[in-house]
């Protein structure tokens, strides 16, 4: 299986208003990232960028879970059951992933 092309993009958020992109230092401006595949960001605001709206993206998964037990400690009954569940499932996905890639 040939390996993902991966492209690292900054994107930062100006004093003045609104988000700007920054080109990468290996490829160029955000117009590139339409041809390579999906961008995995954090959960940042900037990522919502006008710049960004037609590139696929994902958000990591270690800050979905981070955001999960944030919940966790506060929700209880059936919200926290939620939780729970949602964090297995993408463990378990991660895993799967994994086990895929190594064959």
């Amino acid at each position: 299986m040939a390996a993902a092309h991966v492209l690292h993009y900054e994107v930062g958020i100006p004093q003045q208003k609104g988000p700007r992109v920054l080109k990468t230092a290996e490829q160029g401006p955000v117009a590139d990232l339409h041809q390579h595949g999906t961008m995995v960001t954090d959960r940042g605001p900037s990522y919502d960028a006008k710049e960004l709206d037609e590139v696929k993206q994902q958000k990591c998964n270690a800050h979905v879970l981070r955001s999960i037990d944030a919940v966790l400690v506060k929700k209880k009954g059936k919200a926290r059951t939620f939780g729970v569940e949602l964090k297995r499932l993408i463990k378990e996905s991660i895993q799967l992933w994994k086990d895929y890639r190594n064959g």
